[in-house]
């Protein structure tokens, strides 16, 4: 995972790479985690 995040930041070291981190992949993972809660409720609902 970190050799991925340093491969993008070499890539890209003129893009904050932490600010996108920031933005986009904390909101994106509380909506997965959301979304994995709302399956297994309807699974269970079944």
């Amino acid at each position: 995972m970190f050799q991925l995040f340093s491969m993008l930041f070499m890539c890209s070291n003129n893009f904050p790479i932490m600010f996108f981190v920031q933005t986009f992949y904390c909101p994106l993972k509380f909506i997965l985690t959301n979304l994995l809660c709302i399956i297994l409720c309807l699974i269970c609902k079944w």
